[in-house]
């Protein structure tokens, strides 16, 4: 059994990326790939774990633009799942990548998807603690989450 965390660290952006930049491109499978940084962030505490989930979701909230699926789907109907896909290869592909993708919604490239980005922690929490991970983020990251960008 695990202890609670007695102290609340705080997750930078830079400790965020860090474990982003972890995936292991060069692995055969999402699964393989996902692993090196499951390990890396298995390694903070619990409740930076759940700010690791807080902040790829806001990242993935950010990217919920009408400008975005535009680029995605440019001639047909938005698959919601496939564009919280998209949206997740944008934020695995790491800092300046998807910072550039925010900045500019023509770059996302809707041939790469990696929806397992969205159970990296989820499987650290599992690791660390041998417990389900029940933590809900307060900000959404589903399509059309985002009403401003939708406008």
């Amino acid at each position: 059994m695990s202890l609670p965390d007695l102290h609340i660290p705080t997750l930078s952006e830079t400790d965020f990326w860090n474990v982003v930049q972890r995936l292991d491109w060069e692995a055969p499978t999402r699964q393989q790939i996902l692993a090196p940084a499951v390990e890396a962030l298995a390694q903070y505490p619990e409740s930076a774990i759940r700010q690791f989930e807080d902040i790829m979701a806001q990242k993935l909230f950010l990217l919920d633009t009408a400008a975005h699926a535009q680029a995605a789907y440019p001639q047909q109907r938005i698959s919601v799942d496939g564009f919280l896909y998209i949206r997740a290869a944008a934020v695995a592909a790491g800092r300046e990548a998807y910072e550039y993708i925010l900045q500019h919604p023509q770059a996302l490239n809707p041939n790469q998807d990696f929806e397992p980005l969205l159970y990296l922690a989820a499987e650290a929490f599992e690791r660390k603690t041998g417990q389900p991970f029940t933590y809900v983020s307060p900000v959404s990251y589903e399509t059309y989450a985002n009403e401003s960008g939708w406008l």
